[in-house]
């Protein structure tokens, strides 16, 4: 690995892990819900995970931030590839809060995901108006569901985190 390659895993470690404390509470809440263990200082054993959160028995590292996806990609792939997770990243801002997802295994990322009201499990539906498959996070880890038609928008939270507050 470059000089170059390391002080750039370095920079975006130091964003993830200035997260606001806003953002670190959805995080917080994202993985309580999700259901398994949570470490909440996976920097102490894996390079390059500082501000992040992971589920071990999930395989699944929970980041977070305020940045545009193409901006932290790279890192979160870098860290992934690594490490053996996958990633969930919860990108928020004041007005709403989307998750971008990290499939390691098959180098895919699936962005701008808002959480489906609709779905009995913990699942993530495309933004509205977008096409793909659900993500179910689950205490095993994530797994990929085909959509029962398209998503309606009336059934994606804004919010996303009312799944949380009971957790």
């Amino acid at each position: 690995m470059s000089n170059t390659e390391v002080c750039y895993l370095k920079d975006a470690e130091i964003a993830f892990a200035s997260v606001s404390p806003n953002i670190r509470r959805k995080m917080i809440r994202l993985a309580r819900a999700i259901g398994s263990p949570i470490d909440p200082t996976p920097h102490l054993r894996f390079a390059y995970t500082g501000g992040s959160l992971l589920l071990g028995e999930a395989g699944l590292l929970v980041m977070g931030t305020s940045l545009p996806h193409r901006l932290m990609a790279g890192h979160c792939e870098h860290v992934a590839s690594r490490h053996g997770f996958d990633v969930i990243v919860l990108r928020s801002n004041a007005e709403v809060s989307s998750y971008d997802f990290y499939f390691h295994e098959r180098r895919v990322w699936l962005t701008d995901y808002r959480w489906w009201e609709e779905h009995p499990g913990l699942a993530f539906a495309p933004c509205s108006g977008m096409q793909g498959p659900l993500v179910q996070a689950m205490p095993t880890g994530l797994r990929l569901l085909k959509a029962p038609g398209p998503v309606s928008g009336d059934h994606i939270a804004l919010d996303n985190l009312a799944f949380a507050q009971a957790a």
